[in-house]
């Protein structure tokens, strides 16, 4: 049992060290971003935690509010961190991606029935 906990002592030790060693990688990276003023409070509006927000087809991907269509347009063109601004979550755009970019080869036909 002693050998037991003494592997779990060195498994404690390096689990530290590496979270250590993070939290320095962390604060390297806070350090260089740009402050723009905005405030992340978890748990506001029944947020749960989370703090960011996907927009799918202009509407933010957590409550589902339409986003105006500058508002989108500015989001689209990934110049400023914006929020949105009914949840106030940071939002976040993924452009839709073609399938043939994806394999590099043309997409299926579709057949009629």
């Amino acid at each position: 049992m002693e050998t037991e906990k003494e592997r779990a002592r060195e498994r404690t030790a390096a689990d530290r060290k590496a979270a250590a060693e993070l939290q320095q990688e962390r604060a390297a990276i806070v350090s260089q971003m740009p402050h723009h003023g905005a405030t992340i409070r978890a748990g506001t509006q029944g947020a749960q935690g989370i703090a960011l927000a996907e927009v799918v087809e202009g509407r933010c991907n957590v409550c589902q509010m339409a986003l105006r269509l500058q508002y989108f347009q500015d989001l689209k063109k990934d110049v400023e961190i914006l929020s949105c601004e009914s949840c106030q979550r940071l939002l976040y755009y993924n452009p839709p991606v073609a399938v043939e970019d994806l394999t590099g080869e043309p997409a299926p036909a579709v057949q009629d029935r």
